[in-house]
C-alpha cells in the first residue's frame, strides 16, 4: 500500500522540496495573484507543485517522517519507502495514472518518462488559507462619460450657489456699513458738550485734594521714615536666615558625603549565596585556622563570608594575591561594600 503521498502533503507545509528516494523530488512554487480577463476575476496567490525525476538523492525528510509516524528504525523506514516506490513504478508502467492525494497525478508517457499534473487547487498553505477569488465588473466607456458629465454639472451647480451666497453677503455688508455710518453722524450731532462750569468744578476738587494730602505729610513727617527702617531691618533678617539655611544645608550634605565615604570599603569574598547559619559556621572554622578577619555580611536576606576591610580596590587585590596559595582563597574575589 502506497502512503508516502500523505507524508509529502504534510512535509510541504514547512518545506519547498521533498525527495522520494528512487523516484524524484516534489517542489513547491509560489504563484502571485493574477487577473483573469475572460471571467473578470482576481485570482488569489497560491502554491503549486512540480515534479523533477532527476532529484533522487535522499534528503532524509521522508525517512524521518516514517520513523516518527510508525516508530521504526532508519533502515526499516528506508526499506518501507523503497517497497512503496517499486509498487508505484509497476502501477504507472502498466499505463495507469496514480493519484497522489493533495499533490497531483503521476503517469508515464510513450517515451517512458514520467508526466506529472499538479492539483488544480494548489497545495495546502496555511499562510494563504481563506483567500478566495474576487469578481470585478467592468465599466463601459459610455457609463464613464456619463459619470464625468454628472460630476461636472454637480460642480457647476456648487459654483453657482457659492456665487449667489457671495452676492447676498456683499449686499448685506453694504447695508450694515451704511447703517453704522448714519448712527455715528447722529451721535456727533446730538451729543451734549461739556460746559466750562463743570470743568472748573473738577479742577477745583483736584486742587483741594492735593492741598489736604500735603498738609497730612507736614503733620507727621517721621512716619514714612520709621516704616522704611522697619522694612529694611526685616529684609536684612530674612536675608541672613536664608544664608544660614543654605550654609547649614551645604554642611549637612558634606557630612553625609564624608559618612558614606567612610562606610564604603573593599573586601575579599570567600563564599556567597549561602544561608546565614552556614556562613557563621564557616567563619568559626576560619577563625580556628587563624583567619580572624573573616566575618559574615548579610544584605537583603543574603549572606556572604568576607575577609578584611581595605580602603582601596588595589589594596584588596594585593592582599588577595598574597593569599592565593591558601586553599580557602583559591576562588575568592574582591567586592566593594557600600
Amino acid at each position: 500500500m502506497i502512503t508516502f503521498d500523505k507524508h509529502i502533503e504534510i512535509l510541504l507545509l514547512d518545506n519547498d522540496c521533498v525527495i522520494v528516494p528512487g523516484l524524484g523530488g516534489f517542489m513547491a512554487h509560489h504563484s502571485v495573484a493574477q487577473w483573469d480577463d475572460e471571467e473578470n476575476v482576481f485570482l488569489p496567490p497560491f502554491r503549486t507543485i512540480g515534479f523533477n525525476p532527476q532529484l533522487k538523492l535522499n534528503d532524509n525528510l521522508l525517512v524521518q517522517s516514517y520513523i516518527e509516524r510508525y516508530d521504526i528504525s532508519y533502515p526499516e523506514a528506508l526499506r518501507m519507502i523503497e517497497k512503496e516506490v517499486l509498487e508505484l513504478k509497476q502501477f504507472v508502467e502498466s499505463g495507469e495514472t496514480f493519484e497522489l492525494s493533495g499533490v497531483g497525478q503521476l503517469s508515464q508517457n510513450s517515451d517512458g518518462k514520467y508526466s506529472f499534473e499538479p492539483c488544480e487547487a494548489g497545495i495546502l498553505t496555511p499562510e494563504l488559507y481563506g483567500f478566495s477569488s474576487v469578481p470585478f465588473r467592468k465599466i463601459s466607456s459610455s457609463s464613464l462619460n456619463n459619470q464625468k458629465k454628472s460630476h461636472s454639472t454637480h460642480q457647476k451647480s456648487k459654483v453657482g450657489a457659492s456665487v449667489k451666497q457671495l452676492e447676498s453677503f456683499g449686499k448685506s455688508a453694504v447695508s450694515n456699513i451704511a447703517i453704522a455710518a448714519v448712527a455715528c453722524i447722529a451721535f456727533l450731532i446730538f451729543a451734549k458738550p461739556v460746559t466750562t462750569e463743570q470743568h472748573s468744578y473738577n479742577t477745583q476738587q483736584t486742587l483741594e485734594s492735593s492741598v489736604i494730602s500735603s498738609k497730612m505729610t507736614k503733620i507727621n513727617p517721621d512716619v514714612d521714615k520709621k516704616a522704611e527702617k522697619i522694612t529694611f531691618t526685616n529684609t536684612d533678617k530674612s536675608k541672613t536666615t536664608k544664608e544660614e539655611k543654605i550654609v547649614n544645608a551645604v554642611e549637612k550634605e558634606r557630612e553625609t558625603k564624608l559618612e558614606t565615604t567612610k562606610k564604603a570599603y573593599h573586601t575579599i569574598v570567600l563564599a556567597s549565596r549561602v544561608t546565614k547559619a552556614n556562613a557563621e559556621e564557616y567563619v568559626n572554622n576560619l577563625h580556628k585556622k587563624g583567619y580572624t578577619h573573616a566575618t559574615v555580611l548579610t544584605r537583603n536576606s543574603r549572606s556572604k563570608v568576607i575577609f578584611g576591610n581595605y580602603n582601596t580596590e588595589q589594596e584588596a587585590y594585593q592582599q588577595l594575591r598574597t593569599m592565593r596559595t591558601n586553599e580557602e582563597f583559591k576562588d575568592a574575589w574582591v567586592m566593594r561594600v557600600e
